[in-house]
């Protein structure tokens, strides 16, 4: 990654981070990083009507670069958020449990789907033009290879 890259991404967090800074009852999971993209993520699920239910704890330091874990949180929820918006407004829920154990820090994500939706049409919620779908989902699988899972 540049070092243009990765100034652009540390502008992007201290943004959030001023924005986390402005909510009345914020996520606190004990990790700066990880409670900036939730609350940033439980926020935008807010406005789309999600039910979030997020159980999460983490310790301060992680052997991940932010980056990495950032990427893996912001891919992982953008994709939840986009399959709830296509789910109707009386069945949208993203629940997410995060939490350590010995060296391995544990995520697990779980959200509402409709199988019948066409997720060609994304015009609802839609992610940066350049990308294509399911690249992020390969950004997540280079990541999770790159710490050996």
């Amino acid at each position: 990654m540049s070092n243009e890259q990765k100034d652009a991404h540390f502008e992007y967090i201290t943004s959030l981070k001023d924005k986390l800074e402005s909510i009345p009852n914020p996520i606190s999971t004990g990790n700066n990083l990880i409670d900036i993209v939730l609350n940033e993520k439980y926020a935008e699920g807010n406005i789309h009507g999600i039910d979030f239910d997020i159980k999460a704890i983490a310790p301060p330091n992680l052997n991940i670069d932010d980056i990495d874990l950032s990427s893996v949180l912001f891919n992982t929820l953008d994709n939840a958020i986009e399959a709830c918006i296509n789910c109707s407004e009386d069945n949208r829920y993203i629940n997410l449990e995060l939490w350590p154990d010995g060296n391995f820090l544990y995520y697990k994500i779980i959200n509402s789907y409709n199988p019948d939706k066409n997720y060609s049409n994304k015009s609802i919620y839609s992610k940066k033009e350049y990308l294509s779908s399911g690249y992020g989902l390969s950004i997540i699988e280079d990541i999770v290879n790159k710490y050996d899972g």
